[in-house]
């Protein structure tokens, strides 16, 4: 996967252990349940003690209902607006940007800088330095010529497709999670399908002019063998790197309780402002934000 999700050895997908971060006395609570857990020579044992480890080891940071910046549920009538959502980035620090990236010209036109200015809080050196390695990278894994012929194995889970439009006329991306079995797929493959789709998205947008998506995760069939740290690592820095700014939306539709376990982990991932645009939904909540007839898979009566 290194060479689809990577730009150097410092960027990629690293090991969700190294998010983590316990306390001296978290450590030693771990040990002993761990010690429990391979003594007790049951498999329901095993699970309760598996469990109570992987708590410990979760900073309490990651524990979203207990934070102020978690997703809350979205209330009906509330806009979906979150903070920070548009900043306003002048000509001339455009104009700057285009000029500390004079050699990448094609890639550098005034929306690219614009969004690339806005996601790194207008700090132009930062901008520069985010810019020039997303414009290598694009040149190495040439995302936007992915063709559905070399995502064939992925496209017949039918686990993800960019179809209709959002209430607010953004493109969305459906993601159904539970087709994704995480035993059954080829890591390269599945981020190469999703920067197919991440494209298509794209390119549908700026056609309205336009440039972010939604994206819609139905987690109805989510369970702990859907959930793969290692993809969502390297798709969160993937967004992070080089699609900046073109997420308006996030909409997790019913969430089931075992959710919540890599919700806690996979949040520590986003950045801050992505992540006011994460709303949790549930049955027809979705369908105030999202027409019923823009599902791809739902039919509509009359």
């Amino acid at each position: 996967m290194e060479d689809v999700a990577t730009e150097s050895n410092t960027v990629g997908c690293r090991s969700v252990f190294t998010m983590l971060m316990p306390s001296a006395l978290r450590m030693a609570l771990a040990g002993v349940t761990l010690g429990l857990a391979g003594a007790s020579g049951s498999w329901k044992m095993d699970l309760i003690f598996g469990t109570i480890l992987l708590l410990l080891l979760l900073p309490l940071e990651g524990l979203p209902w207990i934070l102020d910046d978690a997703p809350k549920p979205h209330v009906k009538g509330e806009p979906l607006t979150p903070k920070n959502f548009v900043e306003v980035v002048g000509d001339d620090a455009i104009k700057a940007l285009q000029s500390r990236c004079a050699g990448f010209a094609a890639a550098v036109d005034d929306a690219t800088c614009r969004r690339f200015l806005r996601a790194r809080k207008g700090n132009l050196d930062n901008a520069a330095a985010a810019l020039q390695k997303s414009v290598l990278w694009r040149e190495k894994v040439r995302p936007g010529d992915i063709t559905a012929d070399e995502v064939q194995r992925e496209l017949a889970t039918r686990k993800g497709i960019v179809h209709g439009f959002d209430k607010t006329g953004l493109p969305i991306f459906w993601v159904f999670s539970g087709r994704h079995i995480r035993a059954e797929r080829n890591a390269q493959e599945t981020v190469k399908f999703v920067l197919y789709n991440l494209e298509q998205a794209v390119r549908t947008a700026e056609l309205r002019g336009l440039e972010q998506m939604c994206i819609v995760v139905d987690l109805s069939g989510f369970s702990t063998k859907s959930m793969d740290y290692e993809v969502i690592k390297c798709l969160t820095d993937i967004l992070k790197r080089h699609y900046p700014e073109r997420v308006g939306k996030i909409l997790l539709w019913n969430a089931p309780s075992v959710f919540g376990m890599s919700w806690s982990i996979v949040r520590n991932w986003i950045d801050p402002v992505t992540r006011q645009k994460v709303q949790f939904v549930s049955g027809d909540v979705l369908f105030e934000l999202v027409d019923r007839a823009e599902h791809p898979e739902l039919q509509v009566t009359h």
